[in-house]
Parts: C-alpha cells; structure tokens; sequence
C-alpha cells in the first residue's frame, strides 16, 4: 500500500506511531497548502494595487550595465535546460548612487530555452552599455529595466478553491486519526522504540550539524589564534579600481605590494581572508565604498603574512569557508536536534523498561 493510499485510509490506520506520524504528515501537508492559498488570496491582489499604485510614481534615469551571467539549469526528471541570464547595472537619484538586478518589477533575471537566445540577449546588455532604469520616486532603491508587470490577481479564485478543499480533507483526517486512536491506541513498547529511534536521529543530525560549523570555525579561530597576530602590513598599489562583481557578490581588485625588507613585489585580489563572498550586493557595496575611503584617506593597508606575502588580504579578518545561510541552518538544526536528542532520552530513562522474551523462546523461534 502506497502513503497516499495509507493517508487516505481513514479507517484503516495501524496501532503504530509511524502510522500516527504519517497522518499528522497528512494533515500539516493540507494545512501548509491551505496557508499558501490563504496567502495568495491576500497577497495578489495586494501586489497589483500596490504595482498600479507604483506606475504613477515611476521616473527614469541614466544607467549602465556593470555585469551580466548566464546560468545553465538542467532539470532532472524532465531533461529540460533552462538558461537564465541576470543583469546588474547602477544609476543615480539626486547624486546618490544604487545598484540594482531587477529586468521587470516582478522577475530579477530572464529564462530562455535556447543558449543562444540567452547569449543574444546578454549581448545586447554588455557590460557598460548604457540604458535607462525606471524607478520608484518614493523609494529609489527599487528599479527595473522595463516598467511592465503581469497582473497576478486572476489566480484568486483557484487559489480560494483549492484552500477550501485542503481546510475539508485536513478536518476529515483530524477527525478519523482521532476516532482510530481512541480505537486502537498505542501499544507502550511501540512508543518506546519510536522514542528510541527520535533520540538516535536527532542525535546523529545534531552532530553532523556541529561538525559542519566545526568546519566553518576551526579557520576562523585558527586565523585569530595564529595567523592573525603574525600579520604585517605594507601600502597597496592597485592595478585598478576596486568594483563588485557578482556570483556571489564580492569586493575585487587587484593590487601589489613590497613587503618590508624584500625586493620583491607580490600581487594579491582578496579583501579578506577565507571566503570573499557576502550575502547581497548592497553588503559588498558597502564593503567597497567603506575600502575605497580608507583608501582615499591612506588608511588601507595589506595584510600578509611574512613566511608567505601570498598569503594576503585588505583586512585582517577571516570569512570562514562556509556561507552566512548554511551557518545559520546547521546552527538551527544543532539547536532543535540537540533538545530534542535530550527531551528524548530522559523520557527513555523515565520509561519502565519492559522485559523481551525469554532467550530459550526467542531461540527456539530462530530455529523454527
């Protein structure tokens, strides 16, 4: 029997907590697609207002494309390939400078079915290539290449029909579970070895989870421990200005350097040491204009380390190896696996353990 025929077997559910857990599955599954419709239902005709709202407040300005990529995204059941081009460009609003990645107010990047259609079009968007860049006058920050947008409302009433039929099938199966359950509860040695299991999972994720930030923070504490205090410091020679380029976004440049009693001259790009990349483009802008006047005001320097100048960056700290959103996941998962590793085990320990059969009986029903 397969787990739709078992979800929807609402009088035939077994006395056992995987068919417990697989029936409050089916429940919260109903419920999180109800509460995606019901979102829906609220937010589109939400976002047409507000789109319409916006057009009488959209204003142009001179703009220039900075970069341009194009990602190649193969599906793995349909053997589809989709390629998806983004474009970055920057503009100006009263003397203020903004970054901005949105080709319409609805979609950040452009899809095509085809590499040359995307190769085309990336071509007609080549870095520098001026355009023009429509923006809110309210809020500047937010620009797009083109000004159209697909009204969105029309799904509401598909999305109402189908939060309906899930809230229906969600009270149903509440319904049943709890009619079966009163039925055929539980038996205390099945419990028992559904805790034990709980612990053991919980367990193993939470210490992958804290291996995995171990990675992450082993380089950090290692750079601040050993690396750090045996930095020094020369004046940089850049070989061009410093920008942000995409994917991630980064600070970049290329500089040169002497070190202190060498000849040499040893060049370097990285601003940091460990991972370069950050989050969003507006931090690594931010990284940029804050280098740029450090340089302006001979505040910059590079930091390298003597044994190996090639070993350097423009600040002395360490990004570790890991991005900001995996960090930030496996330090939720160690968190919730790990109290629930605990909750777990001082209920088995509360638990009165029951007696197996005897080992003659078990014996006797191998050999038979």
């Amino acid at each position: 029997m397969g787990w739709l025929e078992r979800l929807f077997a609402f009088r035939t559910m077994e006395p056992t907590v995987g068919a417990r857990v697989m029936r409050a599955l089916g429940i919260l599954l109903f419920l999180v697609i109800a509460s995606i419709c019901a979102v829906v239902v609220w937010a589109f005709p939400r976002q047409d207002r507000l789109a319409t709202e916006r057009d009488g407040r959209l204003e142009t300005a001179p703009g220039t494309i900075s970069a341009t990529s194009v990602r190649h995204w193969k599906g793995r059941r349909t053997r589809g390939s989709t390629w998806e081009l983004e474009v970055w460009y920057r503009y100006e609003v009263d003397g203020k400078a903004y970054a901005g990645r949105n080709v319409t107010f609805h979609h950040s990047t452009l899809r095509f079915s085809t590499e040359r259609e995307a190769l085309d079009a990336r071509a007609a968007w080549a870095d520098g290539t001026s355009v023009t860049v429509f923006y809110d006058s309210a809020e500047p920050s937010t620009s797009a290449l083109t000004k159209e947008w697909k009204p969105v409302v029309f799904l509401v009433p598909f999305a109402a029909i189908i939060c309906v039929i899930c809230l229906l099938a969600a009270f149903f199966l509440v319904r049943d579970t709890l009619r079966e359950a009163r039925r055929s509860p539980v038996p205390a040695g099945e419990i028992t070895r559904a805790v034990r299991s709980v612990r053991n999972v919980s367990a193993t994720l939470a210490g992958a989870s804290a291996l995995l930030l171990a990675v992450h923070a082993m380089p950090i504490a290692t750079h601040g421990l050993v690396v750090k205090p045996r930095l020094a410091t020369a004046t940089p020679l850049f070989m061009w200005d410093l920008d942000v380029h995409n994917g991630p976004p980064t600070p970049v440049s290329k500089y040169r350097f002497r070190p202190e009693g060498q000849e040499d001259w040893f060049e370097g790009r990285a601003w940091r040491f460990g991972r370069t990349g950050l989050p969003t483009l507006e931090r690594a802008e931010a990284v940029k204009e804050r280098l740029v006047d450090a340089h302006r005001e001979d505040r910059l320097l590079v930091h390298y380390l003597p044994a190996d100048p090639t070993v350097c960056a423009l600040t002395p700290d360490h990004g570790g190896v890991l991005p900001r959103t995996t960090v930030l996941a496996a330090s939720l998962c160690l968190a919730f696996m790990g109290l629930l590793a605990v909750v777990s085990a001082r209920v088995l320990r509360r638990r009165p353990v029951e007696p197996g059969p005897p080992r003659g009986l078990r014996s006797r029903r191998i050999r038979s």
